[in-house]
């Protein structure tokens, strides 16, 4: 038993900030949770299964890997920390050391870009006989929005690189006696104009060209209901992928 203790106690040693980096702080994090009730009979601590006679005097060893992590934890930066959480967070908050995630970026400025929709139409289920959209018709689209399982764009693979991005929001706008769509973006700093013009190619390659695009459906029972289009029609609201304008804006 007393073997194991001194073994542990080495390994324990061997991962002090001074000696391992971050990788010394995974390995006492999940060695002190191991080893800290509610555990398995024999748990596992750096590789080595400890058996319950040498479990009733390992308390001063956990201690011991507490304060170490604890002075691994003040030596590592916003993002290290942060991939520490994701990967190790659910054994530091049991250990009482958890880390907060960090706070949600705050949007300082939204880019709207306005599209026009390519033939807004009321097309027939059974015949596929079509018509224009009347401009009271349209005006009865106004702030209709994606469906459900179409939201949270900003996650989609497009965006994956904007780093300065923080949300994003499509709805449909009856403007000037037309049906427009607005791409609303959300960012944590003002864009730049290299930001913008790589901003419109993603969009206009990647997202209306997309399997969400071309699958995309809108929430529009309630104004196909007020426009009476009835239920044997449907509107083509398909987006053209060419801007009408983008505009920059500070928020308040």
């Amino acid at each position: 038993m007393q073997e194991v203790l001194s073994w542990l106690g080495k390994q324990i040693d061997a991962n002090d900030p001074s000696k391992a980096g971050a990788q010394g702080a995974y390995r006492l994090a999940d060695a002190a949770a191991a080893l800290s009730p509610p555990r398995p009979r024999e748990p596992m601590a750096f590789g080595l299964v400890v058996e319950p006679a040498a479990l009733a005097h390992v308390e001063p060893l956990v201690g011991r890997m507490k304060a170490l992590l604890g002075a691994h934890l003040a030596t590592l930066g916003p993002d290290e920390l942060e991939i520490m959480r994701q990967h190790v967070g659910h054994r530091l908050t049991k250990l009482g050391l958890g880390i907060a995630a960090p706070p949600p970026p705050t949007a300082t400025h939204t880019i709207t870009l306005v599209y026009p929709l390519s033939y807004p139409a009321v097309v027939h289920l059974d015949t596929d006989e079509e018509r224009d959209m009347t401009a009271e018709e349209k005006r009865c689209f106004d702030g209709v929005r994606p469906s459900d399982h179409h939201q949270g764009i900003a996650d989609l693979p497009c965006f994956g690189d904007l780093d300065w991005l923080v949300d994003a929001q499509v709805a449909l706008r009856f403007e000037d006696g037309d049906l427009f769509c607005h791409l609303e973006l959300s960012t944590c700093s003002a864009p730049s104009e290299g930001d913008l013009a790589a901003l419109k190619t993603t969009v206009s390659r990647d997202l209306w060209g997309s399997g969400w695009s071309l699958n995309l459906e809108w929430d529009d029972v309630e104004a196909r209901e007020i426009s009476e289009i009835g239920d044997d029609r449907f509107a083509n609201l398909t987006v053209d992928e060419r801007p009408k304008s983008v505009t920059v804006s500070a928020n308040a």
